[in-house]
């Protein structure tokens, strides 16, 4: 609200009215009002002028006031707080606090407080900075004045000025809403007015005090003048000043007295004291503030009322004499203000009617007053609100005013002015343009008449022709550009008006000729810009007038032209305003070529709609050109027939080949409107085209389903309708198409009015009940296609189509035959049958792996298995909703269904997760368990399934422990011969028993008769034992019964093994004989199916092997061993037949190698696994899965063996290590890599340390690149173990980037561990890596793996296999594992790693030293070595009478801490040299590489000393008798000085020293 710095300050500040002058309104005031509040107006003055002192002691009189309620003095006093916040709180508590009182005792507080409102109102009303206080001071005085009453009257003259300032004031609404609230809550409606008047002397005195203030003297004291800034003083000035104006602006209102003059007329006077206020010349400069906007506002209203009350006239001469020549220059100059205001150009209207042509005298117009005016013209401020203004200021203006020589320049620039205004408006983007372009033109179109009708006004006689032109030259720029531009309604509006006006004068037909020439000129030259609706509208509009002589000329005209310059878009316009333009022979002219050439336009269409409603006789020319392109155009014609068969046309022909054309542009809105106005009749060909169009979701799909919708049922609605409805989902269109009730009749009757019985005859249903059964049978043939047929459609919609048929058939029998069809089965059967002609199971371990066969269709089974899982999702949800709330039904339905579902296990690994779940969720709702289910198991059986028999068993193995084996296998068998004499009965036995007793079921708590199974093997044994005496009259077949023998023979085996309930001392029952039954029905029936009985065998003798404990016990293994050998050679020959077989044999040639150590097997083992890896390359093309699976399988049971360590005699050949490294590098199975290293070990591949070293370095190739950091450390850092996971799951899908370098490491482990490496290959394969610290890295990285193992998906033999690295290379290398942890320098995996090897690693390694140690005979027995607690080992040495004693204290840290060796009896030896072997002992365990731990130290003490006590001279360089490298005595002897030296001591001499003297002599060579 403040001025800028520049400004200066308002001259009303000095003071706008003189002392005398108020002491003499004063005094007048005070006569004219009984003298009884004549101290009244200096009271406030006093109050203004007083200081902080007395300003506080205002407020705090009342505070001091006894009979006031001490809470409400507290509330009085903190007004004079400075703080707005505070008092403001403190006006609103003491409302709350009064408010709270009885009602008594609220009047009795209101009345002792209202003495004191006095002081109150000076200090806050209109003064206070803070709105907020201000509006509650007046909410708690409309407390005040409801419950004091009558009271108010005694204060009211000290209270009213500063109320009525409020209640008048501009600046803020709501506090002038509470001040008038409150009045009105205190006087009666026909009191209020009277009781301002009452106040009339008072109000009057503060008025004259009010003008006199500035912006200084409103502040109440210095501290309040330097505590507020400069904005917030001008701003209560403002307010002060704007409330005052306005004030005395009511007060003028209500004061005005009817008193009647010598003539006898009633006339308005006012009391003499106001007018002395605006009768003082200095008053008026509130009017020309700049810097003010609310005071100009208020000085502007009160202006318009002296004005209209001719309070200021020409008859005044003080007022003509001192008050015009002063305020004419601000009146006029108004124009310049910013913002300007309404009331401001009211009252410089006002003015100018009053005192006109006086006023001009005292303004330089020209300098002072165009200027402006012109400016406010092209910059209009609100034009919508102030531009109807300029009419008016502009009738105030004549020669004499702006001088008969300049009549041509104010007229041109009033024009050019106002229409660079409309530029201005028009390029804006505000909302409100549009008013403020119509206010701007109406203006102008007003001046032009104006102007154009007074010429003598504005103009001299030699000067009219020049204004005229002016105007008619403005005129035309209006026209032209509302031709040319789209403008709003009413700006034609106006235009046509101006234009009808002028027209009608018969004196200026002369200037309009004129007019028109200009305009045809102008529009023909710009016949491209002309605006479409523009000239529709002002042709129609002007044809309207009187004379339309040139309107029509201009029309033909441009009609003419427009056509022949092809602009048919002007033409249509024209033609449309006016039909006359239009000739009986313009089709054969033009419109035949534009339909034939440019059909597509629009125009074109509406023009020759129009022509034909003209001239319907033409309409058969059209025709003919129709029906040559009745095919080939796909044009709408909508534009064409709205025109043609519009409300005002007359045109009623019918017309087929327009039909047919239609139908065949598939012109859905043309055909609609025909139908509308009944000139459709085509209605066969009409619903085929609408059933085409649904069916193939064509892009109008939409509108024909409206148009369905929209149209009657015998044109839209036929059977091939209704199912294209279905088809498409556009259930609720067919609902209510289906529905009895007539089709939205209320609807389209409120937009047509018709009568009832055209309604009833146009919308009637069309659909019969006929019909409708015909319907729901053609949605279940197409259900029924689509499930066993179209694979397009998803479960949701199928599922929801079918609900939908119920829903709209209102029975639940159709979904039921299709998806529950109890007699023919017809869609499961169907499709179950299409899946599995095309797959071909492959039963490996439990796992059943399904592959496609060599002739399958792709393509056709993707199809085939996606609709079986899409039926089984869709029956179960169908039931499960349909019948969800009918019990009897639902169970009923649920019975068959579970046999049908049971089926999908059929296909299970083809399912997604949302199929899986939903059959497990309704197999555990239907018996509520999980796991086998008995009687789909007898079901199968009696279909004679057995393949489906044993994939349901084998995919549900674990659940086995839990069922009842005498129900599913015994139950109504009487005996086995039942069973062996029945072929299906047989083979479900074995398929039953294989897959239940595989050697990964639990059988804990298996429920089977243990004494049935043995009673029916040794029946089995009776009847095999006679079977050859038998051969041909035996009713028995050799493969039932040798299936039934084994199945019982494995159940006995796996039984046997898991109880110990059986009978042990049955000799009849033996692993011999067991083995003989195989051996000799192999041979006898292996003939018939040989890779059958072969897996009939093997699963027999797996059994029986892994059953057994002792070897022993089997006489001859040469059946087994041959069995084995003769399977595994044939079937690497034949791999893709014998993938079963293979997965048994191999199991088998395990199971036999981990009990008895056979060579030849074993040997087979590795030939077959290399041969699988091999040939995997090409058959995992067809048999991904199957030949992962069976890799697995053999490293699952290869690795047990621990062939480098078991079978170390095995010795493979040269040519197999770069296939085996081709596994370790590329296999994605993690134990086939395991395996592989223990291959890698059977090879010479060790023989070059150098090898060894490229292929570690080869291996680490393999790693992403985004872990190099974490190999390039040489310790662990925290952000590797915080940050693994993430990047590992980021970067990585599985571990076999990362596994080829950690194999490396661990085939390194493996030569050490197994002693495979020669002495010196050992030592400098070790001293590179340590010298490299190419240990560090692999450390690192399995120290993430493993920190990272719960939080990324790694596999459990991943996981197993980092653990057992870790665990190797802490026990073969715990220097490197030390140095490593030493070099770690982060608390976090400091901590971590202690804490892994607390738990895992370092028990472990302490356990199996100290087994070590008590197996020892030389350690525990010689040395006597005893584990005491905290895992320390003493030993003692005894010679004769000698006894050393030695202690080793294993670290519960160990190997990342080192062990500690203390000996204190020593005695017997030399002190120096007993030293020396401790110090030899210690920095063995710190320096030697692969020292074996706590045995290879006492081994190495023990061998000093009995080579010490036999005289052995320990060597000079390890000061030790024997090594502790290679535990050799010092035997090369230098031939100077005679000392001896262990081999290897010398060795490492001659490298570090870099020659080959002797240590002790330093002669060169002298060796022995």
């Amino acid at each position: 609200m403040g001025k800028n710095e520049g400004q200066r300050k308002p001259k009303s500040q000095k003071g706008a009215i003189t002392s005398s002058q108020a002491a003499s309104i004063v005094s007048s005031s005070s006569s004219s009002s009984g003298g009884g509040n004549l101290g009244f107006g200096s009271s406030l003055m006093e109050a203004f002028n007083r200081k902080a002192g007395v300003g506080s002691s205002s407020v705090g009189s009342a505070s001091s006031d006894s009979t006031l309620d001490s809470t409400v003095q507290s509330y009085l006093k903190h007004l004079n707080k400075r703080d707005p916040t505070t008092r403001s709180k403190a006006l609103q508590s003491l409302t709350q606090y009064i408010s709270e009182k009885e009602e008594e005792e609220q009047i009795s507080i209101c009345k002792q407080i209202l003495p004191h409102m006095e002081e109150v109102f000076k200090r806050i009303a209109v003064l206070d900075l803070d709105r907020k206080v201000r509006l509650n001071l007046f909410v708690f005085w409309k407390l005040v004045v409801q419950k004091v009453g009558k009271q108010l009257g005694h204060y009211i003259k000290k209270l009213m000025p500063y109320w009525l300032m409020e209640m008048v004031g501009i600046d803020d609404k709501d506090v002038s809403k509470a001040a008038v609230n409150a009045f009105h809550q205190a006087f009666a409606p026909d009191k209020r007015d009277a009781a301002i008047l009452y106040c009339d002397a008072e109000i009057m005195n503060v008025l004259f005090e009010n003008f006199n203030q500035t912006v200084e003297s409103l502040s109440l004291s210095e501290t309040e003048q330097q505590s507020i800034t400069k904005e917030e003083g001008e701003e209560r000035y403002s307010r002060f000043i704007t409330s005052s104006i306005l004030m005395l602006n009511k007060m003028i209102d209500l004061s005005m007295q009817p008193k009647k003059d010598e003539s006898g007329q009633q006339t308005l006077t006012l009391n003499e004291s106001y007018s002395k206020i605006f009768r003082s010349k200095n008053f008026w400069k509130f009017l020309g503030i700049k810097s003010y906007n609310n005071i100009r506002e208020a000085m502007s209203r009160l202006s318009i009322t002296l004005l209209k009350n001719d309070l200021l006239s020409k008859d005044d001469t003080e007022v003509m004499e001192n008050i015009v020549p002063f305020i004419a220059p601000i009146f006029i100059g108004c124009f310049n203000q910013q913002p300007l205001e309404r009331t401001t150009l009211d009252s410089l209207i006002l003015f100018l009617q009053k005192f006109a042509p006086e006023c001009w005298t005292h303004v330089n117009i020209w300098k002072q007053t165009f200027p402006r005016f012109f400016s406010f013209l092209r910059d209009p401020p609100n034009p919508a609100m102030n531009y109807s203004i300029v009419l008016p200021f502009v009738s105030m203006l004549n020669t004499e005013v702006y001088g008969a020589e300049k009549s041509v320049k104010f007229v041109s620039d009033l024009f050019e002015n106002i229409w660079v205004g409309f530029e201005k408006v028009s390029s804006s983007t505000k909302q409100t343009n549009k008013a403020d372009k119509d206010a701007i033109i109406d203006t102008l179109c007003d001046c032009i008449i104006y102007i154009t009708l007074q010429p003598d006004k504005y103009a001299k006689e030699d000067q009219k022709d020049e204004v005229l032109n002016l105007t008619r030259n403005a005129l035309v720029k209006t026209c032209t550009h509302y031709l040319t531009n789209s403008c709003t309604v009413n700006f034609g509006k106006y235009l046509t008006t101006a234009i009808g006006k002028l027209q009608s004068k018969a004196e200026l037909a002369d200037y309009m000729s004129q007019f028109w020439t200009r305009t045809t000129e102008y529009c023909l030259a710009n016949l491209d810009k002309i605006d479409l609706v523009s000239i529709e509208i002002f042709i129609s509009r002007c044809s309207k007038a009187d004379n339309t002589d040139p309107i029509l000329n201009l029309a033909n005209t441009l009609f003419q032209k427009s056509m022949k310059t092809g602009q048919i878009g002007v033409a249509c316009a024209i033609a449309f305003s006016n039909h006359s333009v239009l000739s009986n022979t313009l089709f054969e002219e033009n419109l035949e070529t534009l339909w034939q050439t440019n059909q597509q336009n629009e125009h074109v269409q509406q023009l020759l709609g129009l022509y034909f409603t003209q001239f319907p006789e033409q309409f058969s020319k059209l025709e003919k050109n129709l029906e040559q392109d009745v095919m080939s155009s796909s044009i709408s014609l909508f534009p064409f027939l709205r025109s043609l068969y519009s409300e005002d046309s007359n045109f009623n022909q019918t017309s087929l080949v327009l039909e047919k054309s239609l139908l065949a542009r598939k012109d859905l809105d043309s055909i609609e409107h025909l139908i509308g106005h009944k000139r459709f009749t085509s209605k066969r060909e009409l619903r085929a085209l609408l059933t085409s169009i649904i069916d193939q979701h064509q892009d109008i799909e939409e509108r024909a389903v409206e148009f369905i919708m929209a149209t009657p049922g015998e044109f839209s609605v036929d059977i091939n309708v209704l199912l294209s409805l279905f088809k498409t989902s556009h259930y609720d269109v067919l609902s209510q198409l289906l529905s009895p009730k007539q089709e939205h009749i209320d609807e389209i009757g409120d937009e047509f009015e018709e009568d009832e019985e055209h309604k009833e005859e146009e919308f009637k249903s069309v659909v019969t009940e006929e019909m409708k059964n015909e319907l729901f049978d053609k949605i279940s043939a197409y259900l029924k296609e689509t499930l066993t047929m179209n694979p397009t459609l998803t479960n949701d919609i199928l599922l929801e189509q079918f609900l939908k048929l119920i829903e709209i058939s209102g029975t639940k029998n159709y979904g039921d035959a299709i998806l529950l069809n109890h007699n023919k089965d017809e869609v499961w059967s169907f499709i179950r049958g299409k899946c599995s002609s095309n797959l071909k199971p492959i039963v490996i371990g439990n796992e059943v792996i399904w592959n496609n066969t060599k002739d399958t269709n792709l393509n056709e089974l993707e199809k085939s298995v996606f609709m079986y899982s899409r039926l089984i999702c869709v029956a179960l949800d169908y039931v499960d909703t349909v019948h969800k709330n009918d019990v009897n039904t639902r169970e009923n339905k649920w019975e068959w269904l579970l046999q049908q579902v049971l089926h999908s296990y059929y296909f299970e690994f083809l399912f997604n997760d949302y199929t899986k779940n939903l059959i497990n969720d309704f197999l555990s709702n239907i018996r509520k368990k999980d796991g086998l289910n008995i009687e789909f198991c007898n079901y199968l059986a009696q279909r004679h399934e057995l393949e489906l028999l044993k994939i349901y068993v084998s995919m549900n193995s674990s659940s086995v422990s839990q069922l009842d084996c005498n129900k599913l296998l015994f139950d109504s068998l009487e005996n086995v011969n039942q069973v062996i004499e029945d072929k299906n009965k047989s083979s479900t036995f074995y398929e039953i028993t294989d897959s239940l007793f595989d050697n990964d079921t639990d059988l804990t708590n298996l429920n089977i008769d243990l004494e049935k199974v043995t009673e029916w093997l040794l029946g089995c044994i009776s009847i095999s034992s006679t079977l050859d005496q038998l051969k041909d009259q035996s009713e028995y077949d050799h493969l039932n019964l040798f299936k039934v023998q084994t199945a019982l023979s494995i159940m006995y085996c796996r039984l046997k093994r898991s109880s110990d309930s059986v009978d042990q001392t049955d000799e009849e029952i033996t692993m011999d004989s067991i083995i003989d039954f195989a051996k000799e029905f192999y041979e006898m029936i292996k003939q018939q199916n040989p890779t059958q009985i072969s897996i009939i065998v093997s699963n027999l003798l797996i059994n029986a092997y892994t059953t057994t404990n002792n070897t022993s016990s089997i006489g001859d293994h040469s059946f087994v061993e041959e069995f084995i050998l003769s399977n595994l050679k044939q079937i690497t020959l034949n791999l893709e037949n014998n993938f079963e077989l293979l997965d048994k044999i191999v199991h088998l040639a395990a199971s036999v190698a981990r009990k008895k150590k056979t060579i030849k097997i074993v040997r087979q083992l590795i030939d077959t696994f290399l041969a699988l890896n091999s040939q995997s390359k090409t058959l995992s093309m067809q048999y991904p899965i199957v030949m992962e699976r069976l890799i697995t399988r053999t490293s699952k049971y290869l690795k047990p063996l621990q062939l480098a360590q078991n079978y170390s005699e095995i010795k493979l050949d040269s040519s197999a290590i770069s296939e085996i490294i081709d596994i370790i590098e590329f296999s994605h199975v993690t134990n086939a890599k395991i395996v592989s290293v223990d291959l890698l070990l059977l090879t010479d591949y060790h023989t070059d340390v150098d090898r060894i070293i490229d292929f570690m370095e080869r291996m680490k190739h393999h790693i992403s690149e985004h872990f190099n950091s974490i190999l390039k450390e040489s310790a662990v850092r925290n952000k590797h173990l915080t940050q693994f996971a993430h990047l590992y799951s980021e970067y990585s899908n599985d571990n076999n980037n990362e596994l080829p370098y950690l194999l490396s490491w661990y085939y390194i482990l493996s030569l050490t561990e197994n002693s495979i490496l020669s002495q010196q290959g050992d030592s400098d394969l070790f001293n590179k890596l340590k010298e490299n610290q190419m240990y560090a890295p692999v450390l690192s990285l399995l120290t993430c793996f493993l920190y990272s193992g719960e939080d990324v998906m790694f596999s459990l033999e991943f996981r197993e296999f980092c653990d057992d690295l870790m665990y190797k290379f802490s026990k073969v290398l715990p220097l490197f594992v030390r140095t490593w942890f030493n070099d770690c320098n982060d608390t976090i995996a400091i901590d971590w790693i202690q804490k892994r090897f607390l738990e895992v690693y370092s028990p472990a390694i302490v356990r199996e030293e100290i087994a070590k140690i008590k197996k020892s005979d030389a350690l525990s027995k010689t040395l006597g070595a005893k584990i005491s607690m905290g895992n320390q080992i003493i030993a003692k040495y005894e010679q004769d009478e000698v006894v050393l004693k030695l202690t080793i204290k294993i670290p519960d840290l160990y190997p990342l801490k080192a062990l500690q060796i203390e000996s204190d009896e020593h005695s017997a030896v030399n002190e120096s040299k007993y030293r020396k072997w401790i110090l030899k002992m210690t920095t063995m365990l710190f320096s030697q590489v692969t020292s074996n731990g706590v045995s290879d130290v006492l081994m190495l003490w023990k061998d000093n000393l009995e080579k010490y006590f036999s005289g052995v001279e320990p060597c000079p360089i390890c000061y030790s008798v024997v090594s502790g490298r290679d535990h050799q005595l010092p035997k090369i002897e230098c031939k100077v000085c005679h000392n001896k030296f262990h081999g290897a001591c010398l060795y490492r001499w001659f490298s570090t020293s870099g020659n080959q003297s002797c240590p002790m002599c330093r002669s060169v060579g002298q060796f022995k």
